[in-house]
């Protein structure tokens, strides 16, 4: 399936998030009690309060976060593979630009892929979640509500490919490349984990994006691997 698939019709994509708000008292009083609710349950395998855990945990749930940055790669017909990044520092924006450029480009489902590391289980609903949050009409693409992962071919994930079938199993983008000889893009001095901090607190952007990119790169790294293409592709330089 994957070698009938034209490398050029494939957008690789990957998301940073980080919690809504810089803290837990800037959130209003009725999202802190949903908050306090959710964060018994984390406070079981982590001991820590409910404001500690808001800026710690939250950016993985939708519900409590936001999208900083998307970052994209494809490939050209000429054998190139080129990376953008959309980010402002109003979420809405970010999300509207990307829905433009999913409706102009990949509007055609059967003839247009996504593909990224876990994206069935944590980009694809973070984003379509926070779209209908924002009142933004999902594209085409996106449209995947009530749907099996079957009926959705236009997502290609990196982990399912490397499961084999295995639902047990779960593997970091970080691993997988390891394991591959693949450069991790986690040698960079920054992780998911610090992307609330680098947004929040240090207010560097263009580090998370530089980031954000290096795990595009190395997912579509990932897929020719795994996939068995054999295309020569220049990825230029590895820093972006």
């Amino acid at each position: 399936m994957s070698e009938e698939i034209p490398l050029h019709r494939i957008l690789f994509l990957d998301i940073e998030t980080a919690p809504a708000f810089p803290g837990y008292q800037e959130m209003d009083p009725a999202m802190q009690r949903h908050w306090d609710s959710r964060a018994k349950y984390l406070m079981r395998s982590t001991p820590s309060t409910s404001e500690e855990l808001y800026f710690d945990r939250a950016g993985i749930y939708a519900e409590f976060a936001r999208v900083v940055c998307i970052g994209m790669g494809i490939f050209t017909k000429q054998g190139t593979f080129r990376l953008h990044a959309i980010h402002h520092e109003e979420e809405e924006r970010i999300l509207r630009e990307f829905k433009a450029l999913l409706d102009k480009h990949y509007h055609e489902v059967e003839h247009s892929w996504i593909c990224g590391h876990n994206i069935r289980e944590f980009d694809i609903p973070f984003l379509c979640r926070r779209m209908l949050i924002h009142g933004i009409r999902l594209p085409n693409i996106l449209s995947l509500s009530g749907k099996k992962a079957w009926q959705v071919p236009q997502l290609i994930d990196t982990m399912d490919m490397w499961k084999f079938g295995d639902q047990k199993h779960f593997v970091s983008l970080d691993l997988l490349a390891t394991v591959l000889s693949i450069p991790s893009p986690k040698d960079k001095g920054i992780s998911g984990k610090d992307v609330a901090h680098v947004f929040w607190r240090e207010k560097d952007i263009d580090r998370i994006v530089a980031y954000c990119l290096r795990d595009v790169k190395t997912t579509a790294k990932i897929y020719l691997r795994l996939s068995q293409r054999t295309a020569s592709v220049d990825f230029g330089e590895e820093e972006e």
